[in-house]
């Protein structure tokens, strides 16, 4: 909505109009949220969530416990007060689900830049450890901004993980790369014999766990294209090596379920801070002790 509030009914309805007719009797339907960024105000982070709680239940009323709750904020404070306008309905008791923004998404902030990544890690695990003790319900995470971010919403015993970057890279001609987890440019597999035998490796994976539609160069002719067809390619692809991800971390151990995640991120010196403020953090709470199964 990016700031738009003063249209929030206009887009209520739109959602409203798009969910009963398109979605499915088990599909899970995200509530209209207005995220609370790090740099707002005490005021405007209240209005929004006295916003967002009108909204859940004007959606709720629509759609019951099929509704996922969405959950925001950046201190107990804006927790508590979001949390108590539910549960005195008993929300909670019939299984709804909580999220927040991860760290990649909070990119939409102008501030992201100046974004210190322990705020992000700690914010991360105090809103989960808050959720573990107060919320007798399964946990989603929302804006996963790439499979990488399933081990970190594991690692600290969420159920579920959303994420629309499998098909946001497929827009950018990009396409995950199934060891790394990073983007490509799919370019990049017309000039290298090595990343084109990597790829027909996954491929053959996908093929036999998953099923495909096409053979590996039928594929491939068709995900270099900048059309449709080169689009919906791409992002089948990107799809698929997500579920592989997921299920990977369904079958693995809390340990090494750890020790991908801190793998996966240590490229990055920004959010390698993260990974490792998390590993620590999930494993002092105890958040090991069960491992969810997560859902894509």
């Amino acid at each position: 909505m990016r700031n738009e509030y003063d249209k929030v009914g206009e887009y209520l309805s739109k959602v409203i109009d798009v969910y009963r007719f398109l979605a499915a009797p088990r599909d899970l339907l995200i509530q209209l949220d207005l995220p609370l960024l790090p740099d707002m105000d005490r005021a405007t982070r209240a209005r929004l969530q006295q916003m967002n709680v009108e909204l859940y239940w004007r959606m709720r009323r629509e759609f019951g416990t099929q509704l996922v709750l969405v959950l925001h904020g950046w201190s107990r404070e804006d927790w508590d007060k979001q949390l108590e306008c539910v549960q005195s309905a008993r929300v909670v008791a019939v299984g709804s689900f909580f999220g927040m923004i991860a760290p990649p998404a909070i990119a939409r902030s102008a501030r992201a830049s100046t974004l210190d990544p322990k705020l992000v890690a700690e914010r991360l695990v105090e809103v989960t450890r808050f959720l573990h003790r107060h919320a007798s319900a399964r946990l989603m995470l929302l804006g996963a901004g790439s499979p990488k971010d399933i081990y970190v919403a594991a690692a600290l015993g969420y159920d579920y993980a959303d994420s629309s970057s499998w098909r946001v890279a497929a827009t950018l001609g990009e396409i995950y790369d199934p060891e790394t987890l990073d983007r490509l440019k799919v370019v990049e597999l017309a000039r290298s014999c090595v990343l084109r035998e990597k790829m027909r490796r996954a491929y053959e994976v996908i093929e036999g766990e998953l099923g495909v539609p096409w053979s590996f160069d039928e594929w491939l002719g068709m995900a270099v294209l900048r059309s449709v067809e080169g689009y919906v390619a791409r992002a089948w692809f990107n799809a698929m090596i997500t579920k592989l991800v997921e299920r990977e971390v369904r079958d693995a151990s809390w340990r090494e379920i750890v020790a991908k995640m801190l793998w996966l991120y240590e490229r990055s010196p920004r959010w390698s801070v993260v990974a490792k403020m998390v590993a620590r953090y999930a494993g002092h709470q105890g958040f090991g002790r069960a491992l969810p199964k997560l859902r894509f």
